[in-house]
């Protein structure tokens, strides 16, 4: 919460330049972390480890699929400062090399990681592994460095774990203002969302932060990341359905995109399905209630029909 806290400050005294700056500063210092982490473990890899390579079966990869997108909703909040990039052109090119260097990183950092010590035991049913327990505060590739003898390394990448604790706040603490104030434009929201300082929309900011942090002091971690995972599939379903409709893709691409996703939020935690079930409803009503009046898009065709309906009037 203190972070947070801390994190939300900055974005309302610093602008949305520094804090920019700052998080560009970051992600430097994580593909650091991550590069020293694959040059000590690369030379600890033990490839028995490996076997079996699908330790849990299919429901495994799906169930880690699931999850695995949690660093990808990144890019869904990159794409909310595309409006303050310099071109559209920047923004498509910072999302094309983003995606490549995050898979890769994913998959050559837990290729390393699995082979350092192995993700689950030979027994009938499969046990996890203690030693890849816990968020990234508790910065299990600096345990898996430990557990192999590397000790200063290990102590680098585990203090770099809170920085990115750090890092990965300061972005989606931008990002979801913009969403609420794109949103404000619309008269979706009350124009209060739609008021900025230092190019930061203040009060979504302030609104965010506290919203945020309420969440992450009360609601365990594992449960706040599958939330999130499950927020991201959704709207990356309707995505799909929408770029089919506006004609950006095919429809077999758009559907297969579709069904994907809707079939990765089945492999999320069962009680927090349930806990959406509910929320996502109760905020589309309120979502509804309120756009259904204050919409620009519906003020104008509503004004388009009524001068329609007094010309058909007047030529009576």
């Amino acid at each position: 919460m203190g972070v947070i806290a801390v994190g939300t400050l900055i974005l309302i005294l610093g602008g949305v330049k520094k804090s920019a700056k700052l998080n560009f500063a970051l992600v430097c210092l994580k593909i650091v972390l991550l590069t020293t982490f694959l040059i000590a473990g690369i030379r600890h890899v033990n490839p028995a480890n490996w076997t079996p390579f699908m330790p849990r079966g299919w429901d495994g990869v799906l169930q880690g699929a699931a999850i695995a997108l949690f660093p990808y909703i990144g890019f869904d909040a990159l794409f909310t400062f595309a409006r303050e990039s310099k071109s559209l052109n920047d923004t498509r090119k910072a999302t094309y090399w983003c995606v490549g260097i995050v898979a890769f990183l994913y998959i050559t950092v837990m290729a390393v990681a699995t082979g350092l010590a192995p993700s689950y035991s030979n027994t009938v049913p499969p046990v996890a592994n203690p030693l890849f327990a816990g968020s990234e505060a508790a910065a299990p590739l600096a345990v898996l460095l430990a557990s192999v003898g590397e000790g200063w390394t290990s102590r680098f990448i585990a203090f770099g774990a809170v920085l990115g604790i750090f890092n990965v706040l300061l972005v989606l603490c931008m990002g979801g203002p913009r969403i609420f104030r794109n949103m404000a434009e619309d008269g979706l929201l009350p124009p209060i969302f739609e008021r900025t300082h230092n190019g930061n929309p203040l009060f979504g900011v302030i609104l965010n932060g506290v919203l945020v942090a309420l969440t992450a002091g009360l609601v365990p971690f594992g449960e706040i990341t599958d939330m999130m995972v499950l927020g991201t599939l959704i709207a990356f379903i309707f995505v799909a359905i929408g770029a089919i409709r506006l004609k950006l893709v095919s429809w077999p691409l758009g559907g297969v995109a579709a069904i994907s996703c809707a079939f990765l939020a089945f492999k999320l935690d069962p009680l927090v399905l349930k806990v959406y079930s509910v929320t996502c409803p109760l905020g589309l009503l309120i979502y509804f209630l309120y756009g259904r009046r204050h919409s620009k898009l519906g003020l104008q065709h509503r004004g388009i029909a009524q001068e329609s309906a007094q010309a058909a009037i007047t030529e009576r």
